[in-house]
């Protein structure tokens, strides 16, 4: 949802011949909105991927670079076009994204992490771009999330970890996940919905995007009660118990969160326009 003046606020960033597309910031109201906001506070405006949505483009751009018909087409277009030289920008603009519940953003999220799979492919072509290397850094903390995932997950069930070493791994999950700390007991959760995402995605084609809406949920709720279980036998067993105590804590959370199906979520329009 965007506000009456949204094009009028857009236009002037178009203002350099360069400039390819203009990405707008999101709003959300649903799990962990207030992430999907920060993620938009203390950028490198310059040379911003786009997202995919709440982004404008130059007509001219897309009629002599076509989209990609892949999954992902957002991040692989902009380094596409950031390697032919052309630009973009984070404009301060805000705009409203009617947010998910905790089923839906998850099973968005493992969705999302085959974007890093493709993203692996495109790395020779962002190395090569003529972005500052600060805004090339930006990126690949933004898309290596998955990687990083996966290597805790596997200190932490692979090796005996030292409680002192397993708080470490655990606040650089919290990091990598980008939380604030009220939100930081459902990191572990994140990473490993991450970390299966990616898994899950290496032997695919990745040519056919598969709408949000049509992902399979039950998926997301069976991995939640095996998660559950294999914290729970990790307890038991006191094997890496603080580690996956706080697992098993932030996977309760969110299957708390689940039950109540967005109990409390504000979707008037009324109410978007009020926040930007």
């Amino acid at each position: 949802m965007v506000s009456e003046d949204f094009y009028a606020k857009i236009i002037p960033y178009f203002s350099a011949k360069e400039v390819a597309f203009v990405q707008a910031k999101i709003r959300s109201d649903g799990f962990l909105g207030d992430e999907v906001e920060r993620f938009f506070q203390d950028r490198i405006k310059a040379c911003f991927l786009s997202c995919g949505h709440s982004v404008v483009f130059r007509a001219e751009v897309l009629r002599e670079n076509p989209l990609p018909e892949t999954m992902g087409e957002d991040i692989l277009y902009s380094i596409d076009l950031f390697s032919k030289g052309y630009k973009s920008v984070l404009a301060d603009v805000w705009t409203y994204d009617v947010g998910m519940g905790p089923i839906e953003f998850l099973a968005r999220d493992i969705k999302w992490a085959g974007n890093e799979k493709l993203f692996i492919r495109k790395i020779p072509a962002l190395l090569k771009s003529k972005i500052p290397l600060a805004k090339k850094l930006e990126i690949f903390s933004d898309l290596t999330r998955s990687i990083t995932a996966i290597m805790i997950i596997v200190e932490l069930v692979l090796f005996p970890l030292d409680p002192w070493t397993q708080l470490i791994c655990i606040a650089l999950g919290c990091l990598i996940s980008r939380v604030r700390p009220k939100n930081a007991l459902v990191a572990p959760g994140l990473i490993f919905f991450t970390a299966y995402g990616f898994l899950k995605h290496m032997p695919r084609d990745l040519r056919v995007s598969r709408p949000t809406s049509s992902l399979n949920h039950n998926e997301v709720k069976l991995l939640l009660a095996f998660f559950m279980f294999v914290c729970s036998a990790f307890i038991y067993l006191h094997r890496n118990a603080l580690a996956f105590s706080y697992l098993l804590l932030s996977l309760i959370l969110v299957a708390c969160h689940s039950c109540r199906k967005g109990k409390g979520r504000k979707r008037s329009l009324p109410h978007a326009a009020h926040r930007m």
